[in-house]
């Protein structure tokens, strides 16, 4: 974070469209995740130096790991509040993941869980390697 900045403080400011536009209100206060939910939907930031910045929606009730939107931003040429920003603006740009859409979720778990087995196969050697060519 910037000049000593909580998380928290960073999350409320870049990702506030989601408490002003979309009901969102803030549920976790000093713990890593913070965590914002609405009536359908969690979202939950982790930032880590080594790791960068995560950023995951999901529905309320259905929290496997599978049935999630993901964001992921190594900090480098971007710091953490421009990874939210980032993060944000995707979030836009996929409006049903904001808002809960099952079938936006039905299919996220359907292309994750698809992706998880072929790299169990891969891994196990039993299968190909499910992707190759640069990182995106």
């Amino acid at each position: 974070m910037t000049g000593g900045e909580t998380l928290i403080a960073v999350v409320s400011r870049e990702l506030a469209f989601l408490i002003h536009d979309h009901g969102f209100r803030l549920i976790s206060g000093d713990a890593v995740p913070v965590r914002l939910e609405s009536a359908q939907v969690g979202v939950e930031v982790r930032s880590d130096p080594r790791e960068g910045v995560e950023v995951e929606v999901f529905r309320l009730g259905h929290e496997s790991l599978h049935e999630r939107w993901h964001y992921n931003g190594m900090i480098g040429r971007a710091q953490v509040p421009r990874l939210l920003q980032i993060a944000g603006e995707r979030m836009r740009s996929a409006p049903g993941v904001i808002e809960g859409d099952p079938d936006i979720y039905q299919r996220l778990t359907a292309d994750q869980t698809a992706d998880s087995a072929a790299w169990t196969r891969f891994y196990s050697g039993t299968g190909p390697r499910p992707r190759s060519g640069k990182l995106p």
